[in-house]
């Protein structure tokens, strides 16, 4: 952890106390994926992987994919 960070939090700390220090929702956009489509996708692309093939996946096959 450097220096920075630890300064970080003690600034946090000691202007808004522990709860200042809990980790907030991460912003962003929401996945369009659930968590099951995400673990398929994830086995999807570990079986390419390993497959005969060579397993080179690229955007569009991934892409295509998710649309099936």
């Amino acid at each position: 952890v450097s220096r920075r960070m630890v300064n970080e939090w003690v600034a946090k700390y000691l202007k808004g106390g522990i709860s200042a220090l809990e980790s907030k929702k991460p912003s962003g956009r929401p996945s369009l994926l659930s968590s099951q489509q995400k673990a398929e996708l994830i086995d999807y692309i570990e079986k390419q992987s390993r497959s005969a093939s060579g397993g080179r996946l690229n955007g569009e096959m991934l892409q295509s994919y998710i649309q099936q």
